[in-house]
Order: structure tokens, then sequence, then C-alpha cells
């Protein structure tokens, strides 16, 4: 799995409030929807932006996984649910796919773009970055592998899906990450190096499902998320045994907050993809449950 992807979308968020925050501090007086971002048109900066956000994340995963690891092609099959980790990367492309299609929307949404210029690039951009890295994969020791595909193809599908389906908006999937014990130490970390500190949340909103009558008894901010994981499933661990790791906790509705700007409401939407720490259960199939009051991994 790889997901340099939402390592760069994290730091164009972080560019994008550190330029909306100072044009806070310098306006004097409330304004229209401000076309305009680091003195050019949003339109313009996207168009130059986003090239280049997509070819930072090949040259990310160049590095990452492919520099110097060449091989001859070749389709590498590991199952799904019993792969070496226990299909929490399957989840990761689901996932990653997901992310990166509303997130690009998003972007294109703010930009200025139309509906459908806004669809086209998200889903064009997205299987962009699904098939050249399983092609890439498969010109190296990982190999091309069908299921990752497949996976995230399900992730932009339902990503579409739901954009339609006011139903399916009450169910979004989350990611969060803390190093863990298991992360190797040895060689240059990466984030699919770490797969024990992973989790994947499926985050439901309860407000919006309950009746009229009892949408008053349930915050609008609190979610409730289930999550996914696993342990001993790391990059280079040998002689363990893995285990499948569940979750249950609350989680954040970041997208309800009321902002009256459009560009606070893109970088809360973006961020709503992560899942913060709260309180939550896990259970790991070899040990207890354990109640942790800021739950993360």
């Amino acid at each position: 799995m790889r997901r340099p992807a939402i390592r760069v979308l994290f730091l164009f968020v972080m560019l994008l409030l550190t330029e909306h925050l100072s044009a806070q501090m310098l306006a004097s007086q409330p304004a229209e929807r401000d076309t305009m971002f680091l003195g050019i048109h949003r339109k313009t900066f996207l168009n130059y932006a986003i090239p280049v956000y997509a070819a930072s994340v090949f040259y990310i995963q160049f590095q990452w996984w492919w520099e110097g690891n060449t091989h001859p092609f070749h389709i590498y099959e590991e199952g799904v649910w019993n792969d070496y980790s226990l299909g929490v990367d399957k989840v990761g492309h689901f996932f990653t796919s997901y992310a990166y299609f509303l997130s690009l929307y998003d972007m294109m949404r703010w930009g200025g773009h139309d509906e459908i210029t806004s669809l086209w690039t998200g889903m064009g951009l997205t299987m962009f970055h699904a098939v050249s890295s399983e092609i890439a994969d498969g010109f190296s020791n990982f190999g091309f592998t069908p299921a990752d595909l497949l996976f995230n193809v399900m992730g932009l599908g339902y990503a579409l899906f739901q954009m339609n389906d006011p139903f399916l908006q009450n169910f979004n999937f989350k990611f969060s990450y803390w190093p863990s014990p298991n992360r190797p130490r040895n060689e240059r970390w990466r984030l699919t190096n770490d797969y024990d500190g992973h989790i994947y949340w499926l985050s439901v909103n309860v407000h919006g499902l309950l009746p009229e009558a009892a949408k008053p008894y349930w915050p609008r901010f609190l979610n409730l998320a289930v999550g996914y994981g696993g342990k001993n499933i790391s990059h280079k661990l040998e002689n363990v045994t893995p285990y499948r790791k569940f979750a249950i906790g609350l989680d954040y509705n970041l997208t309800i907050f009321p902002t009256g700007d459009d560009t606070w409401d893109t970088i809360l939407k973006m961020l709503d993809h992560l899942r913060f720490p709260a309180p939550g259960v896990k259970k790991v199939e070899d040990s207890k449950t354990q109640f942790k009051p800021l739950l993360v991994y």
C-alpha cells in the first residue's frame, strides 16, 4: 500500500490554513468570497498546484519503494483478509482512494471549478495514482496486486455513491495513526512500514440517523466509530504471530462547525478524514479489552 498522497494532502492543508490565517489578520473589513490565494486567482493556483502535487506524490513513492528496486513485470497474489497485514493494507487502499478523491474534489470546488470539472479531475487523478502505483509495483519486487487495485476502485466508488446519497453521507471512513513499538528502527521511517500504528475507522453520524424527536438528545459534533487494525503486521517483522485489532469509540464531526468561510469549510472537510484522539475501547485478539481515554491506535 502506498499513501504519500495523504501526506502531501496534509501539507497542502497546512499551507492553505497558514495563508488564510494571514489573510484574515490583514483584512480590515468583511468581504465577499475571496477568489485569491497567495496573490493569484484560486483557479490559476490549482492549475499549477495539482500537477505539482501529483508529481510530488509519484516522486515520494519512487524514493520510498522503487528506487533501485527494478524487476521484470510480475503479478503477485497475496490474498485479502489473511495476507501479511490481515487485510489492513487493503482497507488502506480503499481509504486512500476515498479520501484522495474527496479531497481533490473539495479543492477543485474551493478553487471555483464547476461540478463536472471537479468530479472528472478528482476521478482521473485518483485512478491515475492507483493504477500507476500498481503498475510500478509490478516492475519491482512487490509485484502488481489486483486486489490492491480493486480496493482502490471500491474506495473511489463509495465516495461517488456517497456524494449522491444523503443516507450514505452518515457513514464516513477515517484514519488514525500513532508510531507503534513495532515500527522498523533500522531504516528510514515510512507510514506504510508501521501498519501496527494504523487504525481505519467507519465513523457513523448518529445525529443524522436519529428520528427528529431524538435529535436534541445527541450532539451533532459527536459520532460513533468502529475501527480495524492489526498487531505484529509492521514491515519486516519476523517470527511473530499477527493478530487482528478491533476498536470502537467516539469521533468528532468537524464539518458541522459553522465558519461562514469557504476556505475554513474546505480545511475542515479535509481534516475530517482523520480520526482525532477520543475515548474508545480496543480489543486485540491476543489480549484483554482495553479502555483508552484518548484512543489512537
